[in-house]
């Protein structure tokens, strides 16, 4: 367990000093973009925060830090629900619930037709 001390060589040091800040920044950014779409949907999502160390070439005991930062939303299926007509089209209204909408068909304050009387 940590102490919470600064150790310079602790990762999170490491990693909020790499690149002044800009891939913690990154990575945070990606996180809380998961973290959401994972409440919203109930499903996994995923972060990895990569880092490539490699040797400066003719510089002994100096290392370079490369990062990246990849993540994984949750399959979220993008459905709507539509129904058919006879003619074989698409329409966001189901055919026939309402029949055509007139003055003649509205109901007035009184909960009568406006076309009552008129039969």
């Amino acid at each position: 367990m940590s102490d919470n001390g600064s150790d310079p060589n602790d990762f999170a040091v490491t990693f909020v000093q790499h690149a002044k800040g800009r891939a913690n920044d990154d990575a945070t950014a990606k996180l809380k973009e998961v973290v959401e779409a994972v409440n919203r949907t109930g499903k996994p999502g995923k972060v990895v925060v990569e880092l490539t160390v490699k040797p400066v070439p003719n510089i002994a005991g100096t290392f370079s830090l490369e990062d990246k930062i990849t993540y994984t939303l949750p399959k979220e299926p993008r459905k709507s629900m539509w129904f058919g007509t006879d003619d074989g089209r698409l329409t966001r209204n189901q055919p026939g619930l309402y029949g055509p909408v007139s003055a003649a068909t509205m109901p007035a304050p009184d909960g009568k037709s406006a076309g009552a009387g008129h039969d």
